[in-house]
């Protein structure tokens, strides 16, 4: 499975997979571009046009981790993508 950065789309076996929400794909392409330093909600926030709320961002961060992403969260820190 691998995050196609150009389309914002899941694949698997090289096939577009489960088609998710706008800020999903967002978040996941804010965590890959900063892979390695943790971001806040309210980085994230920033770095987004599709979230409508800090709340939110919880919510995606979840639905992602159902997906098999692993992300990280460390309290005062923020969330970040594992390898």
């Amino acid at each position: 499975m691998y995050f196609n950065l150009s389309t914002n789309q899941l694949c698997r076996n090289s096939k577009p997979s489960k088609t998710y929400k706008e800020a999903e794909s967002d978040v996941l392409a804010i965590l890959i571009k900063n892979r390695n330093k943790y971001l806040s909600k309210e980085d994230i926030s920033a770095m987004s046009e599709s979230i409508d709320s800090i709340n939110s961002i919880k919510v995606i961060i979840s639905n992602l981790r159902k997906l098999g992403f692993e992300i990280e969260n460390v309290k005062n820190l923020g969330y970040k993508l594992k390898e």
